[in-house]
């Protein structure tokens, strides 16, 4: 007879500061959680670990009930990724999976939540699904300036092709078709039970670890450990372990994303950040959204508090004064220049040759007869932060002598 002391982690429940941090996971079960007070349908619980599930009987042995495991495994990626985030999670039963409910579930629940993951497990993976959250995510921004991007997952059926977006302008939905298929891994066995498992945990959890420019296929930032992501599978449980450089372009150009290897590293990694649209569209990666999304809440929320402020005229001219002008450029520039630039760990927009975020990032034009129409017109430019997609590397011979 002896004594065991077991010292638990996560009970503190420390998290980042920053809103960057803060995410939304959305998991289609077959059974509600019961215990803790119960888990009622689109009811959103504030998680800060892992451990914060084991009050509603979910933790690392949740036995043969699929459903706690599915939300188990894609919480706990998350924080394995991420272990100061703060995610916000919900539910609903099979085929309950309502995109207008999900959004507006999170929206309530905080409007720090802009980026989310949804994991449906019996709704399979068609363009309808993808063009009905995304319509939803730009109804949000439209009626509250509450803008959200979805990295999504659904269940396929194993004959079925993947859907092409080419051409498509789903540009707030990132399509994961991924599966970890490791033998004897809780992924593996999720699959097995529900026929769908999806990467949304590991691609939520990348995504909120980094700055929000940085794309989570950067290859170096692997995401595969010891029994999670070491055999690499897609959404209908297939292995894409020898995936060609052609076919993983494929993937690319049609607009979904697969965790893949690559030549010559080792480990796994996300295969592209590439949203559900067209290559032409200007975002076509999830960091770029989620760049103009980060610039949007702080203009916003600079500029709110401006409505029905003073705007003087120049009686010469009957246009803005200088000083009106610059006292709202100021505020909207001053805003993105201290959220996104200053005493950031990487900038997250592209500066000047002085290493400052361009004075003209910030435009408002003078010539507007803000007396009649009551509305005044600020302009804001983001020169995104680029990504070295293909590297070329020129070599070759070369004789001194010569």
């Amino acid at each position: 007879m002896g004594i065991t002391v077991n010292i638990k982690t996560g009970g503190l429940g420390r998290v980042s500061a920053s809103t960057d941090k803060i995410g939304g996971l959305f998991l289609e079960v077959s059974t509600l959680p019961v215990d803790g007070g119960g888990w009622a349908e689109n009811e959103v619980k504030r998680i800060t670990s892992p451990s914060d599930l084991e009050q509603y009987g979910i933790n690392g042995d949740t036995g043969t009930d699929d459903s706690y495991r599915l939300i188990y495994y894609h919480v706990k990626e998350v924080f394995r990724l991420c272990p100061d985030c703060t995610l916000y999670v919900q539910v609903a039963l099979n085929a309950n999976a309502d995109p207008a409910k999900v959004i507006e579930a999170f929206h309530q629940a905080s409007q720090d939540i802009r980026l989310i993951g949804t994991v449906y497990t019996t709704n399979t993976l068609e363009k309808s699904l993808v063009e009905d959250m995304e319509s939803n995510l730009n109804t949000l921004l439209a009626n509250e300036g509450h803008p959200m991007r979805c990295i999504f997952s659904a269940k396929k059926e194993a004959g079925d092709a993947i859907p092409d977006f080419t051409g498509d302008a789903n540009t707030r939905v990132l399509v994961d078709i991924s599966n970890d298929i490791t033998v004897g891994s809780l992924p593996l066995a999720i699959y097995t039970g529900l026929g769908a498992c999806g990467g949304v945990g590991t691609y939520l959890g990348m995504c909120l670890s980094q700055p929000v420019h940085v794309r989570p296929s950067w290859k170096s930032l692997n995401v595969n450990t010891t029994g999670v992501w070491e055999t690499l599978g897609d959404v209908n449980g297939n292995s894409v372990e020898d995936k060609t450089t052609e076919e993983k372009k494929a993937y690319e150009t049609h607009g979904v994303s697969l965790v893949l290897r690559e030549s010559r590293l080792s480990g796994a990694f996300i295969g592209n950040s590439r949203t559900a649209t067209d290559l032409s569209d200007d975002y076509f990666v999830l960091p770029y959204g989620r760049v103009i999304d980060k610039a949007i809440v702080f203009t916003y929320e600079a500029l709110a508090p401006q409505v029905d402020s003073p705007v003087y005229i120049d009686t010469d001219t009957g246009f803005l004064t200088k000083e009106t002008t610059e006292r709202f450029r100021s505020i909207a520039y001053n805003a993105i220049n201290a959220n996104m630039v200053i005493n950031r760990p990487q900038t997250e927009v592209s500066l000047d040759g002085n290493n400052q975020l361009p004075q003209d990032t910030v435009y408002i034009d003078p010539e507007q007869n803000v007396l009649v129409t009551g509305i005044l017109n600020v302009q804001v430019k983001i020169r995104p932060v680029g990504a070295s997609e293909e590297i070329v590397i020129n070599i070759g011979l070369e004789n001194p002598q010569s």
